[in-house]
């Protein structure tokens, strides 16, 4: 008790004024954080163009009272910059002896190795390779390896593994990237960053990512967001429709039938908050509700086939949306490049 008494004897103002300093830290850090936001909430919106289209017909979307988060009453939305030209070269270079080393981030880019391909395509920012059976120097087997993958070929770190999925070629990785504490993908890869898929003897044979890095997002302006339940009740409202499976049968379809189906009912087996980049004419990584779910396709004639679908819906408040012209609009996902 007293080395107690001799200590706060001893040192007692000192311990006092290093309370104090950290009490008025604390306040500076608070009252800056809520001027910040006041700040974010009290600036005017500008509207920006819906990324999709009303739908031709209402799709009812059954969400079996899945738990979903809001997203918060504001919610910034980026706008991107171009990757610079040398991380291409540079990551194409770690797997292909290529002659061409200056890129145009502006356009298509095809490069063809044997029976491999890689492809950019500029205009959704997919950078894509498609192989016979890429041989990796860093052996991917687990979903921190994946990190590893990005870290060292791309320098990005900030990588979130979603799912691993076996496939009949091999095993399927897809995930995120967690940019400014946001999960951002691609509404052109299932709202995924990257989709990487490796064969039995664990070689590359697909990979897809969205090609951004970090430096890549500007906050652009904090907009107010809609709970989706809300925009489930407003009729036609617009979203992006991929249609991942379909049951055989649809195939067997002549072409103007198979053009004709349209989604008309999708029980959802997942609900996610992302934040997505869905192309360049749009410009913007937005709040966006994933649905994932199974769901029903009918044509002209009457005809039902089974599908699993994705349905992407815009979690920004309707009031600051612009119509998008119908033929700007591109609703399919990013699968093989041109022939």
């Amino acid at each position: 008790m007293n080395k107690i008494k001799q200590f706060f004897k001893k040192y007692g103002i000192w311990f006092l004024v290093g309370i104090l300093i950290g009490a008025i830290i604390f306040v500076i850090f608070f009252l800056n954080r809520k001027q910040e936001d006041d700040i974010v909430l009290d600036l005017p919106v500008e509207p920006i163009t819906s990324p999709y289209i009303q739908t031709q017909q209402n799709v009812k979307i059954i969400t079996n009272n899945i738990q979903t988060e809001n997203y918060q009453e504001r919610e910034w939305i980026y706008s991107i910059t171009k990757p610079e030209e040398a991380l291409l070269a540079n990551f194409i270079d770690n797997f292909y002896n290529i002659q061409q080393q200056e890129f145009n981030m502006q356009e298509e880019t095809i490069i063809t190795q044997g029976n491999d391909l890689v492809w950019y395509n500029a205009n959704i920012g997919i950078l894509s390779i498609f192989s016979e059976g890429l041989v990796l120097d860093l052996k991917i087997t687990n979903a921190r390896d994946i990190s590893s993958f990005f870290t060292q070929y791309l320098g990005i770190r900030q990588v979130v593994n979603d799912k691993i999925t076996p496939t009949d070629r091999g095993t399927l990785y897809t995930g995120y990237f967690e940019y400014h504490g946001k999960k951002i993908g691609s509404s052109n890869l299932e709202g995924y960053a990257y989709k990487l898929e490796l064969d039995k003897n664990e070689r590359l044979i697909e990979f897809s990512m969205l090609f951004l890095k970090e430096e890549n997002l500007q906050k652009y302006q904090a907009m107010p967001t809609i709970p989706l339940s809300e925009l489930l009740s407003i009729q036609n409202y617009p979203m992006k429709i991929v249609n991942q499976t379909i049951e055989d049968y649809f195939y067997n379809q002549p072409d103007i039938i198979r053009g004709s189906a349209r989604l008309s009912t999708l029980t959802a087996k997942e609900i996610d908050n992302l934040f997505l980049f869905n192309d360049l004419e749009d410009q913007y990584i937005i709040p966006t509700y994933r649905i994932l779910g199974d769901g029903e396709l009918v044509d002209s004639k009457g005809g039902r086939y089974w599908t699993i679908s994705n349905v992407f819906i815009c979690a920004i408040d309707p009031e600051f949306l612009l119509e998008k012209p119908e033929e700007t609009y591109r609703e399919q996902p990013h699968t093989d490049p041109p022939s």
